[in-house]
């Protein structure tokens, strides 16, 4: 784990249970992390609603591809978390939505709201 930010490392040490144990390789983490930093650099806001997190970004093809690869890439190794893309015409964005139903409301903030205030 080392080379990894602090947010990530948390992450990773919140989710050292087997059933919600993220299945990826260290050598795969760095270019997650380098993926999730450029999707929450073109955040536009979050907000939090009951045990689900909304992201919104103003809209962009290259994002909306970035974003749909990131969701792949955690179903593979994070089976645990439920997302939901949307697209909205007026106003032009997308929002994502990361819950999950193994994790408890405490654990997903521990995971979720350190990774959005890089």
């Amino acid at each position: 784990m080392d080379g990894l930010s602090p947010p990530v490392q948390n992450a990773l040490e919140v989710l050292d249970d087997n059933e919600t144990s993220c299945k990826l390789q260290d050598p795969q983490l760095p270019s997650r992390e380098d993926l999730l930093k450029t999707i929450i650099t073109q955040m536009h806001s979050y907000r939090k609603d009951q045990d689900t997190y909304i992201l919104t970004f103003t809209y962009d093809q290259s994002l909306a591809h970035s974003l749909l690869d990131f969701i792949l890439k955690e179903q593979e190794c994070c089976e645990f978390f439920d997302f939901t893309l949307d697209f909205h015409r007026k106003p032009s964005s997308i929002t994502l939505k990361i819950s999950s139903k193994s994790l408890n409301a405490q654990q997903l903030a521990d995971i979720i709201e350190p990774m959005i205030a890089q």
